[in-house]
């Protein structure tokens, strides 16, 4: 059977060869690695279709493979009966790989999944990808109790898991110690690479790529302006104070940032345009009710926006944990296109590098990026009296297409108060 290198959604049409598992003319496991490519959003591993010989191979390390390319050629060990002696090629279209998430899966309407078999009984009667027979199976989750069409498709398992962990009621978190990743954005190292002559000429990868396209459109189609202020946070000095030996009897290493996002909800609830979609196209504009928060996260390899899903079902210890778990993975490359993708506004943490102020870019289709700076004591005059307080800088960026200049300042305002009642 020819293996084609698959459609994986999200806009990805090829990818870059990382790495080879498995060479031509070694054995190879149904579901079994058999490379790893780069694409714009993460490194994904490639699983077999098959069980078999590897009969061809035609790619080298570097080689970049586009959808519809012949990815392998495997001989099947043993054909089930149900199929023809000719076993039909791997579609290229809708068929997803690795981690990301799954197309429309009535394009596989035609297409013979026998081959697809899970490894129990029960799993096998269900017609369904490897990856998605891998996710219910590191999930505990029975194919079969699903509700389908046809094909099991990633995004229905992944809404199953989500129903099966909302009708239980949430477990007292004891995870081990979460602590955020500076959430910044920088250059990477091969933009910093040094340079021997003027004509040398450095190839950005793939990642940085993505970055540059995306960074161009959004400023190109939203009318973006950013406001800033000093913020004082006294309160939350001392409150992160007295919380310390609770979060580290509960392996939590409680940082600032869970304190922004509980505020930074808190207002939102009542600046919906903030928490919103816009379409610059068709210039329509959708609040929505779930809070989803973008994390900008500064790596080797360059920025990565994890999305802490439903962040409002979080407490401060909760949100840490959370934190630092998406940091974890976006520095393992390992994050699923779910993990970045569906974010209604983004909050970027540059103050850990010293930096005080900025003018952050909106994460297309967000309203919003709200970014915060490095703490700095101020002398005040309070009660007649000069005193000594920490200011956080803040820089709200905002698509003026849909958001006032005087939204954004009782916006930011609000958010302030917030802050202060969050003690």
């Amino acid at each position: 059977m020819k293996f084609l290198f698959p459609d994986v959604g999200e806009g990805i049409h090829e990818a870059k060869l990382v790495n080879i598992h498995k060479n031509q003319g070694e054995n190879i496991k149904q579901d079994e690695v058999l490379c790893e490519v780069e694409t714009d959003k993460s490194v994904v591993e490639i699983p077999s279709p098959a069980t078999g010989i590897i009969e061809s191979f035609p790619h080298n390390v570097g080689d970049t493979i586009h959808v519809g390319d012949m990815l392998a050629e495997i001989s099947s060990e043993n054909p089930s009966p149900s199929t023809t002696s000719d076993i039909q090629e791997t579609q290229s279209s809708g068929n997803v790989v690795g981690s990301l998430e799954d197309a429309d899966t009535s394009k596989f309407s035609e297409i013979d999944f026998s081959n697809y078999t899970a490894n129990t009984t029960k799993q096998a009667t269900v017609s369904a990808l490897p990856q998605v027979r891998k996710l219910a199976r590191d999930n505990n989750i029975e194919l079969t109790d699903i509700k389908t069409q046809g094909t099991v498709s990633k995004k229905e398992l992944e809404a199953f898991i989500a129903q099966k962990a909302n009708s239980k009621k949430p477990a007292k978190k004891t995870s081990q110690e979460a602590a955020t990743t500076p959430a910044n954005a920088k250059e990477t190292k091969d933009s910093k690479a040094s340079v021997k002559t003027n004509k040398d000429t450095i190839e950005l990868s793939q990642t940085r790529k993505t970055i540059s396209k995306r960074m161009q459109e959004s400023l190109q189609t939203t009318a973006q302006v950013t406001q800033m202020d000093d913020i004082g946070i006294q309160n939350i000095i001392q409150h992160r104070q007295a919380a310390k030996q609770e979060a580290q009897e509960q392996g939590v290493k409680l940082t600032y940032l869970p304190y922004f996002i509980k505020s930074l909800i808190e207002t939102l609830k009542e600046y919906p345009f903030f928490n919103a979609e816009y379409d610059s196209s068709v210039q329509k504009l959708t609040p929505i009710s779930e809070f989803h928060i973008a994390i900008a996260v500064d790596t080797p390899n360059g920025l990565m926006v994890p999305v802490i899903k439903n962040a409002e079902n979080y407490n401060l210890f909760g949100l840490a944990k959370v934190i630092q778990k998406l940091a974890q993975k976006a520095h393992d490359r390992s994050l699923s296109v779910a993990d970045q993708t569906g974010s209604t506004i983004t909050i970027t943490n540059y103050g850990s590098l010293g930096t005080k102020y900025a003018t952050p870019i909106l994460n297309l289709p967000n309203t919003a990026n709200l970014g915060i700076g490095t703490f700095e004591e101020k002398l005040i005059m309070h009660n007649e009296e000069i005193q000594a307080q920490t200011f956080v800088p803040i820089s709200l960026t905002y698509a003026h297409d849909v958001i006032d200049g005087g939204s954004a300042a009782r916006f930011l305002q609000t958010f302030k108060d917030k802050l202060a009642e969050l003690t």
